[in-house]
């Protein structure tokens, strides 16, 4: 038992609904965080803070590039 539990699981060996669990809550949390990021640009926009908005029309970029290169792997 000892040594299953240092070796750990296999994702072949988890239960199907630990993963999707899983997945559910990291689409949330992405979901909030893409949310909050365009809610912070429309504050940026209105409080008249142009080198703060692009600057994070540029963190935007990045984030959609890493979510593409995610999708691609997965």
């Amino acid at each position: 038992m000892a040594e299953a539990l240092r070796r750990g699981r296999s994702l072949a060996e988890t239960p199907t609904y630990s993963v999707a669990s899983v997945i559910t809550v990291m689409v949330f949390v992405c979901f909030v965080v893409e949310r909050s990021i365009y809610r912070f640009g429309k504050w940026l926009k209105k409080t008249r803070r142009k080198a703060l908005f692009a600057s994070l029309e540029k963190i935007k970029e990045e984030l959609m590039l890493l979510g593409l290169i995610s999708l691609l792997l997965a």
